[in-house]
């Protein structure tokens, strides 16, 4: 637009300057000399313009001026007719000085242009330079986040290898201190080992004649008791032969009254008050008859002679001579009468719940129903199940309760619980396989989804005889073996100990760990039954008992609610990990009462109670519960000598049986 500005008033101004020629030549007057004059003017301001701020003139409008500006002074020129003076020379240089502004404004415009071009370079270049400076700056900022990166790291490294370094050295610590508490309870236990030798052999001569005086002593206790249980007897028999004789003469009297009343005639309803005084009379008396024999027979049963440990190693010989008798399923060959199981949730009584029937057999009010034994129940005993209290079993045992689940039998005093040992195998997703044999042994396979197998042989009264564990890659496991021959216990011979007991609630894991890791002492050279185990006190208390007391059951429930089941957990990972490093380890979980109640059922719930604790240590800890075996004592072994209701008698204990079991002294 601005090259167009020019190139028009160049075009003005030369027609301008060519236009006036024959106007002068006609007018020859001054005018036309004035008009060139007035035009050369023009084109110096419009000069003089585009000098002063190097550019042209900005709108059409003043071009369009200028050119009405010159045609006036043309007009004006040709009208006053004068002539110009050297029009000539005037055109040919005002031609002259039009080329040369041409010339200027080309040259202008193409500074212009070449000045724009330069703007627009450095334009370029100060922008591809900010650019550069952007990028330097982005490039700067990522090298210093990587720095700080890379330094934050390193420090991050530094940190964990100094905690590192820390936690070795604390562990290296720790591990002195252990090592050093391990060395001193060595020593001490070495030197408390040596002190119980000694004592032992100083005690061993003294133990030998109090054991001979002690037996004198039994032999006449035992003889005052038979005198006394006969005198009571023979007052029971005399109080009978009263009551009758009683009766008799009521009786006696009745008829004589009833033959003196027809004879004397008296009034008949006279004579109905006096009989019927008299038969209330007659059944009071024959009540009290039965109750007195009721007194009779239920101090035999429920009030035994408590047995010392002859009596138990004679009960454990007795059974040791029954365990090698050939049993039926003993032979793999002989299949019997199958009974298949799945255990699930719906048939699996866990640790939280209670038994279905009380400790009299009665089923409780909260059960699911009342149709009688579960098939559970039923496959527990066998036959056993449904035997009534006062029937004789075919060794001679008397039943004296039966719980549904559990018979406590009765033989020369001593009560045993029967039930089935196997119970702890029925775990969800376990397959169970009972095969019954014609002289009531059985062979039970439970099988696990992982492929393990344990194999239990049990006598016909339900005793375990033989448990085995099948690995998953065939290897077999034996756990206990009772049908192999041991040697009969003389409690004579098995060294005098001090008491190992450990409670639960006090004891820390390191401790925990040392009572279930304890061996026999050398002066122990020999191996035990586990029927000897279970029977006599004096052998079980060669290794340690762990007593758990953080457990507490409520009246007559063996139910141990999950609150209580979780502060097992010292106990119960500390077994599991003894298991693990040697899957033939064999616990004994025992069950006790007070002496309140009757001597059956407190040996009936004993036994239901350590059942629950081996199942809450399965079910919360994953104990293996073919490592554990069952017992109840009742109130047999007592740990306070007291017929009252003493706290410390209810208790529950945990121990490691496996030295017993396989004669380990750790020599």
């Amino acid at each position: 637009m601005k090259a167009f500005l020019k190139s028009t008033t160049a075009l003005i101004l030369s027609g301008a300057l060519i236009l006036p020629g024959p106007l002068a030549a006609q007018s020859g007057g001054r005018e036309g000399k004035d008009a060139g004059q007035q035009g050369e003017q023009v084109l110096k301001k419009d000069q003089e313009r585009q000098r002063q701020g190097g550019r042209e003139p900005d709108l059409p409008e003043q071009a369009s001026d200028r050119a009405r500006e010159l045609q006036q002074m043309e007009q004006k020129a040709a009208e006053s007719g004068r002539e110009a003076a050297n029009s000539a020379d005037d055109r040919a240089r005002l031609q002259r000085e039009v080329d040369q502004e041409r010339q200027q404004q080309a040259e202008q415009e193409r500074q212009r242009q070449q000045q724009a071009e330069r703007d627009r370079e450095r334009e370029r270049q100060q922008q591809a330079e900010r650019e550069q400076d952007r990028q330097r700056q982005q490039q700067a900022e990522r090298e210093q986040d990587r720095q700080r990166q890379q330094q934050a790291e390193r420090e991050q490294e530094r940190q964990r290898q100094q905690q590192a370094e820390r936690e070795q050295e604390r562990q290296r610590q720790q591990q002195a201190e252990r090592e050093q508490e391990r060395q001193r309870q060595q020593q001490a236990e070495r030197e408390q080992e040596r002190e119980r030798q000694q004592q032992a052999e100083r005690e061993q001569e003294r133990e030998r004649q109090q054991q001979a005086e002690r037996e004198q002593e039994r032999q006449r206790q035992q003889q005052a008791e038979r005198e006394q249980e006969r005198e009571r007897q023979q007052l029971a028999e005399q109080e009978r032969d009263r009551t009758r004789e009683q009766r008799a003469e009521t009786a006696e009297e009745l008829r004589w009254n009833e033959q003196r009343a027809a004879e004397s005639g008296r009034e008949a309803a006279d004579n109905a008050v006096e009989r019927d005084r008299l038969r209330e009379e007659l059944r009071a008396d024959d009540e009290r008859l039965r109750d007195g024999e009721r007194d009779v027979v239920n101090r035999d049963a429920e009030e035994p002679r408590r047995p010392d440990a002859a009596d138990q190693a004679r009960r454990a010989a007795r059974d040791a001579e029954e365990n090698r008798r050939p049993l039926a399923a003993a032979d793999p060959r002989n299949e019997g009468r199958m009974v298949e199981q799945r255990i699930t949730e719906d048939n699996f009584r866990s640790s939280r719940e209670d038994f279905r029937t009380n400790l009299r057999g009665e089923r409780r009010a909260e059960a699911e129903d009342d149709s009688g034994l579960s098939n559970f129940e039923k496959l527990a005993l066998f036959g056993l199940g449904a035997v009534a209290v006062g029937s004789l079993l075919n060794n001679g045992d008397e039943v004296v309760s039966n719980t549904g689940d559990r018979v406590v039998v009765e033989r020369d005093g001593q009560y045993r619980v029967l039930k089935d040992d196997d119970v702890l195998l029925r775990q969800p997703g376990t397959d169970v396989r009972t095969y019954a044999f014609d002289d009531g042994s059985t062979r039970t396979v439970a099988l696990r989804e992982d492929g393990t197998q344990v194999e239990t042989l049990r006598a016909p009264d339900g005793r375990v005889l033989r448990r085995t564990r099948i690995l998953p890659d065939g290897r077999e496991v034996l756990l206990f073996d009772d049908t192999q021959q041991v040697a009969a216990v003389d409690v004579r011979d098995l060294p005098q100990v001090q008491s190992q007991q450990v409670d639960v609630a006090d004891a820390d894991e390191m401790r925990l760990r040392r009572a279930l890791e304890a061996e026999l002492g050398n002066d122990v050279n020999r191996r035990f039954s586990l029927s000897q185990v279970r029977d006599i006190s004096a052998v079980r208390a060669l290794v340690p008992e762990i007593e758990v007391d953080t457990i507490t059951f409520d009246t007559g429930s063996a139910a141990i609610p999950p609150a209580q089941a979780r502060r097992l957990a010292d106990l119960g990972i500390a077994m599991r990990d003894a298991i693990d490093d040697n899957p033939a380890e064999v616990f004994l979980i025992e069950g006790h009462t007070d002496a309140v109640g009757a001597a059956s059922m407190n040996l009936a719930l004993s036994d239901r109670r350590a059942e629950t604790l081996a199942l809450a240590l399965t079910e919360y800890f994953d104990v293996p519960p073919e490592n554990m075996v069952v017992q109840g004592y009742g109130e047999s072994d007592l740990k306070v000598l007291t017929a009252t209701a003493e706290r410390e008698n209810r208790r529950a204990a945990v121990r490691r049986i496996t030295p017993l079991l396989d004669g380990t002294n750790g020599s």
